[in-house]
């Protein structure tokens, strides 16, 4: 069971759709803000997989939150609970690495 609080401010998104590019500094501040929620995803064993703007929320005081963890998998027993067989895409295509 995974649960977070209630992000009121919508995702990122959400806040780019309405106020267009974040600014610089924003920008910034809220890529350092997903990539601290994703370590310590990976501290905590879970490797994510469907990170995108939907999937980052965000609270009134502009604290960003990475959500949407229904793809994710633990990183102990990664070989155990793989979800995915070669040749299969899961994840949001438009965000996916390049595949070699």
């Amino acid at each position: 069971l995974i649960a977070m609080e209630l992000a009121s401010g919508g995702t990122l998104r959400d806040l780019v759709e309405t106020d267009g590019p974040l600014p610089i500094a924003g920008a910034v501040d809220a890529t350092l803000q997903i990539i601290a929620g994703l370590d310590a995803a990976h501290q905590a064993g879970v490797l994510h997989r469907d990170v995108k703007p939907a999937n980052c929320f965000v609270d009134r005081s502009g604290c960003v939150m990475i959500g949407d963890f229904g793809l994710s998998f633990p990183t102990a027993s990664a070989a155990d609970t793989r979800l995915t067989r070669s040749g299969e895409i899961m994840g949001t295509p438009a965000f996916a690495p390049p595949r070699r």
